[in-house]
């Protein structure tokens, strides 16, 4: 089964996903160019905001995706590697705090994509993220790579 219908099949059964890669790894283009076109012939009802920012209203009876999610359960591992201390701002810590305040009223099946700069960052995410953070809701993770992998298992992550 390919990555669209993982996660067709996974939005069916009203569970959230986190789409997780390296930065222009092509996470963007995937959703925008073949998982939307995708999930509207599957009749399912979708809503796309680029970030968080846009996000004005929560959609009812809409598949919700949002780009450049973060999430902080990672945080003391990328602290780890980070060359600048702290590794994020109190303005970014801010930021993503109205976020998660806009994130949380969303109450339908979402994809919420995340970067990371590392595959090695991606990777560690695909082992712990189980929820998010702003309302603990369970969340499958898949792993987005530009690569054609050698199993599905490089693929999809099913936490």
């Amino acid at each position: 089964m390919n990555r669209k219908n993982k996660i067709y099949n996974l939005l069916k059964k009203k569970k959230s996903v986190f789409l997780v890669g390296t930065s222009d790894s092509g996470k963007t283009y995937f959703v925008l160019k073949e998982l939307i076109p995708f999930l509207k012939r599957k009749k399912m009802a979708v809503s796309y905001f680029p970030d968080c920012d846009r996000i004005r209203t929560s959609p009812k009876g809409r598949v919700v995706i949002v780009d450049e999610v973060e999430t902080f359960q990672d945080k003391e591992f990328l602290e780890k590697r980070s060359t600048e201390k702290p590794h994020y701002s109190k303005k970014y810590l801010q930021k993503v705090a109205r976020w998660f305040r806009v994130l949380k009223k969303i109450q339908t099946p979402a994809i919420f994509i995340v970067t990371r700069s590392m595959r090695d960052e991606v990777l560690h995410l695909q082992k712990i993220l189980k929820t998010t953070d702003w309302d603990n809701r369970k969340v499958q993770t898949v792993v987005f790579s530009r690569r054609t992998p050698k199993n599905e298992k490089d693929i999809i992550s099913i936490k």
